[in-house]
């Protein structure tokens, strides 16, 4: 908590048809004349690090979408990100 409140974190996704805001497991579908919130039936951060651990288990590899290439350039954009936020500084990620 930030000063006694509470945050959260979302995406916007913005189309010239319509606008998904995902927050929190909630799904506001924004179209042209109607809106409506879906609710997500499970967190969707759980379902993603269950599936994830099932995958390395070796139970079900396929159910991962990105392939372990492009994990290990997130994972670098994601450590510069770190290390930037750290430092204060502008950090250069090796692109290979």
């Amino acid at each position: 908590m930030l000063n006694g409140f509470g945050y959260t974190a979302g995406l916007h996704i913005v189309t010239p048809q319509a606008v998904i805001e995902i927050d929190s497991g909630q799904y506001w579908v924004v179209e042209a004349g109607r809106e409506g919130i879906v609710r997500g039936a499970d967190n969707p951060t759980h379902e993603e690090d269950a599936i994830f651990v099932e995958a390395v288990r070796g139970a079900d590899p396929g159910r991962i979408r990105s392939p372990y290439a492009d994990a290990v350039k997130t994972l670098a954009v994601t450590l510069a990100a770190n290390e930037s936020a750290a430092k204060g500084k502008l950090v250069t990620v090796a692109v290979t």
